[in-house]
């Protein structure tokens, strides 16, 4: 995973110099998508492994099992398909649930899941057995029919899961980066808000709203400044409650939504508008 964190962060340098600085660019972290990331795809599956396993061919009868989760993000009215640990503790009521077991499949309706969910789990399961021509079994059970000796139940161990911690405080804060005294010095300039009036085209500043961070690049700072801004971002983050929210970098003439209702409420329009210096 570093390694290939590394490479993702040195790639988007490259790409950033290629292209003479004319994009915005986007951290995205699994769990912690931006609303704008979310809204790119009608649904988004989530699978185990990576590249070391992307290239292996599976068969049915080798197939490890694997329980697939459906939830619904009201928010982006985006059903989400993620695979979660193989045990009873994984389950709950209010979403719809897969057991794939290679040669068999279960789709599992909790007694609260809606139709939106039920519906992104059914056309999974018509993938499953179109991709093994026909040679996956699939049913449909409702929780509040399902016995308790029933298989789907039966091959979910009752493990603890470890539940993935996405609360933190909400705080908005400001931070700047400049070489202006010959060193690179990264300081907190706002702690209790986002004031657009203290923004200069002469340095980095970095908008932490808890939920998001924006790195924006001053027109006129110095190449040493622009050069650092992303590894400031990761470092800054790393020190936070909340280090795998998403990372937006943009430009000064660059225009983002999300960005502008971060600022400061008292806030006016002449600082982001600023043309980039030739």
């Amino acid at each position: 995973m570093p390694d290939e964190y590394g490479t993702a962060a040195y790639k988007t340098v490259e790409l950033d110099t290629l292209l003479d600085g004319a994009a915005i660019q986007h951290r995205e972290v699994e769990n912690f998508e931006s609303k704008l990331f979310k809204s790119y795809f009608p649904s988004i599956r989530i699978l185990n492994g990576g590249f070391e396993s992307g290239f292996r061919h599976v068969t049915p009868n080798e197939y490890q099992p694997r329980l697939l989760h459906f939830c619904l993000q009201e928010k982006e009215k985006l059903v989400v398909m993620k695979e979660v640990p193989l045990s009873a503790s994984s389950l709950n009521s209010g979403d719809v649930f897969i057991s794939d077991l290679g040669s068999t499949a279960y789709q599992w309706n909790g007694k609260h899941s809606n139709k939106e969910e039920r519906y992104c789990a059914a056309q999974f399961l018509q993938v499953l057995e179109s991709e093994r021509l026909g040679r996956c079994k699939t049913y449909v059970l409702d929780e509040a029919s399902t016995e308790d000796n029933d298989e789907f139940l039966r091959i979910l161990p009752d493990v603890p899961v470890k539940k993935n911690k996405t609360d933190y405080e909400m705080t908005t804060c400001m931070y700047r980066l400049s070489d202006e005294s010959g060193e690179l010095r990264f300081q907190l300039i706002s702690g209790t808000g986002a004031p657009k009036k203290m923004i200069a085209e002469d340095d980095v500043y970095f908008i932490d709203t808890g939920a998001e961070l924006f790195v924006y690049v001053g027109g006129r700072c110095s190449l040493r400044e622009k050069q650092n801004a992303i590894s400031y971002a990761h470092s800054y983050l790393q020190q936070t409650t909340h280090p795998l929210i998403p990372v937006t970098v943009l430009t000064a003439g660059q225009h983002c939504e999300t960005l502008e209702e971060a600022w400061d409420k008292d806030r006016t329009k002449h600082y982001l508008e600023i043309p980039v210096a030739s």
